[in-house]
């Protein structure tokens, strides 16, 4: 349910799933209104009553009188604000204006026990108070919003993640979501010829997923003037990898930045070369797919180890290709396993393999996720760095990165059989493993869903990111949560 408009009289029912549940909404209330939320059937006094003079006015939030309020079965939090309530046992929701009159949006209800849709409070939560144009890297502890700039490698996963969201549950929570994602997006356009290889993680999480979802085919949900512009902002970043990889003649890899005497390729950008075969596909050039399936076939060969195990970096004179050094950037050390970069590979290589249609690619992916595991900690979520001393901080963000990871591998191992036997189903379950022990991280109350747990990089000790939640993690946690669901449906199809 979107939308509810309110006035004195006969209250609006809400159906709860069981006892334990959790609700969110914003809301704005006339001067003067009162608005009472109770429980029904058996409604013994216990009310929760927001007036529009009592609630709080704070700076950062949605304008225009909109507040976000979630309610458990013992707190409410109204704009983060968060207090004691005894709201009782009950298997509906009762709103009453008890005076003027109110409106609600972004109505989420959900059993409180599944932890997927505790994701989707969280992304509708940070909705309403992130402004227009604004793209956050993440959460700290205290649940304070921090940014980046447009051109910043984490920019695309705030669109991304609401496009994800406009993947799961029913038809009107998903069109609200897709209303979010696109605004989020079309103020993410610009930056696509940025001297970055993330280029493909900014406009693949944001104007591809855009396209996919409006653009193709018959099924097309918008103006071919917008579908337009979002092709040509993925195309222009796909042109900007084929520029990179230009710059980096001996080696034909695509390099982080096309400055200086040596070429950094770092595993991270198997994630990047997901937009080139699409690319391929729309516009009849080969040259994207071509790139890709060459820099896929290099990082394997120099960064994924005999064992599955991944380094993050190699540098390569830019003029005869020659191998400089193979190191790490954020791991534990050269030798050792960073996780969440052993997550970009078992997540990009499948994906790899899946649009290229390449056996070769898909063994690697195996071997990767082989690798996960045999080394997983016992408690499903990785520590920061595989190889880092037991008493490490985990990392939430890899979890749920290879989770979405293992699910498409799975995928990927139905499309092409021949590497993988009948191993589908085992990724599958290990997929569900790690992304459920991710997800026991995410808050049962308010604020409903954040996702702490997560390392952005454990060698900036002191960093604002240490415990909290990255937007990279919560996107890929709301992309696992619904390849899960699909997976779900598809097993009882």
């Amino acid at each position: 349910m979107a939308h509810l408009s309110l006035r004195t009289g006969r209250p609006e029912m809400v159906g709860l799933p069981g006892r334990a549940w959790v609700v969110s909404f914003d809301l704005r209330l006339a001067p003067r209104s009162r608005l009472e939320l109770g429980l029904a059937p058996g409604h013994d006094g216990r009310s929760v009553s927001l007036s529009a003079e009592a609630l709080p006015q704070r700076v950062g939030w949605r304008g225009g009188g909109w507040h976000h309020v979630e309610l458990t079965g013992s707190e409410l939090a109204i704009d983060g604000r968060s207090s004691r309530v005894r709201a009782g046992g009950g298997s509906r929701l009762t709103l009453r204006v008890s005076r003027g009159r109110a409106s609600i949006e972004a109505l989420i209800v959900s059993d409180a026990a599944d932890r997927g849709s505790l994701l989707l409070h969280r992304l509708a939560e940070l909705h309403a108070r992130i402004p227009s144009g604004r793209f956050p890297v993440g959460a700290d502890v205290a649940d304070r919003v921090h940014y980046a700039s447009a051109s910043d490698w984490t920019s695309g996963f705030w669109p991304g993640a609401l496009w994800e969201g406009a993947g799961i549950g029913p038809a009107s929570g998903r069109a609200l979501f897709a209303g979010w994602a696109l605004a989020a997006t079309v103020g993410h356009l610009g930056a696509e010829r940025t001297d970055t290889h993330d280029v493909g993680f900014m406009y693949g999480e944001s104007s591809l997923a855009a396209w996919r979802a409006l653009c193709r085919g018959s099924s097309r949900r918008t103006t071919p003037t917008l579908c337009a512009r979002l092709k040509q902002s993925v195309l222009s970043a796909a042109d900007e990898l084929l520029a990179l990889a230009a710059s980096n003649p001996g080696a034909g890899t695509i390099p982080t930045t096309d400055r200086g005497p040596d070429a950094d390729t770092i595993v991270d950008s198997m994630m990047n070369i997901a937009i080139l075969p699409w690319a391929t596909r729309v516009t009849g050039n080969p040259a994207y797919a071509r790139l890709a399936s060459h820099h896929a076939h290099a990082v394997a060969s120099l960064l994924v180890r005999p064992d599955g195990s991944t380094a993050q970096s190699v540098h390569f004179d830019r003029t005869t290709g020659r191998v400089l050094l193979i190191h790490t950037h954020q791991g534990l050390s050269n030798s050792s396993t960073w996780s969440r970069g052993e997550g970009w590979a078992v997540y990009g290589f499948a994906q790899a393999a899946l649009a290229l249609h390449d056996p070769g690619l898909l063994g690697v992916a195996l071997r990767a996720a082989d690798y996960v595991a045999r080394h997983l900690p016992a408690g499903g979520i990785p520590l920061w760095d595989y190889d880092a001393p037991p008493d490490g901080p985990v990392d939430a963000s890899a979890g749920v990165i290879t989770a979405a990871g293992l699910l498409h591998l799975a995928a990927a191992c139905r499309s092409i059989p021949a590497p993988c036997g009948n191993s589908a189903g085992r990724w599958v379950a290990l997929g569900r493993r790690m992304l459920a022990a991710a997800l026991s991280r995410a808050s049962i109350g308010p604020p409903l869903g954040l996702l702490g747990s997560q390392v952005l990089n454990e060698h900036a000790r002191g960093c604002w990111c240490d415990g909290g939640e990255l937007i990279f993690g919560l996107t890929y946690g709301v992309e696992a949560a619904r390849l899960a669901e699909s997976e779900a449906g598809g097993s009882r199809g």
